[in-house]
């Protein structure tokens, strides 16, 4: 039984180690300049408009994904508990689908979503033309 929970450690540690050493390099590269730590230029980086407005775009998509996720799930939680529709497998089947789709499968669609939100501003002449830095 130790050696077990030994190897659940020790895989943990490993887990732990391929996420925080990445993040930690990346840190260290965006802080230090020439060898010597220095915030201002993370600060400008951040702080440049076209940076600064996808992070806003990002920190909105991922709140409006929580809501929107909160305002499917909240309902099919309350009727699997309360009703009879928990003991249908067919439901438990439909609902692991999106689990089960890997991410390289959505990313074509969404890839061609996005080139043509991209090529629509270019048309009516508002954004930035990206559309030609997308591999379609």
């Amino acid at each position: 039984m130790k050696g077990k929970k030994a190897i659940i450690a020790l895989f943990i540690i490993f887990l732990m180690f391929l996420i925080i050493c990445p993040l930690l390099s990346i840190f260290a590269e965006a802080v230090f300049q020439e060898g010597r730590f220095s915030l201002e230029s993370a600060i400008e980086t951040i702080t440049e408009s076209e940076n600064a407005a996808m992070i806003g775009s990002s920190l909105l998509l991922g709140l409006l994904v929580v809501i929107v996720s909160s305002i499917i799930a909240l309902p099919l939680a309350y009727l699997f508990s309360r009703t009879q529709l928990a003991h249908y497998r067919f439901f438990d089947i439909i609902f692991m689908i999106p689990f089960m789709t890997p991410p390289y499968i959505a990313s074509p669609p969404e890839r061609r979503f996005t080139t043509f939100f991209k090529n629509s501003q270019k048309s009516n002449g508002s954004g930035t033309n990206w559309s030609s830095e997308v591999n379609t």
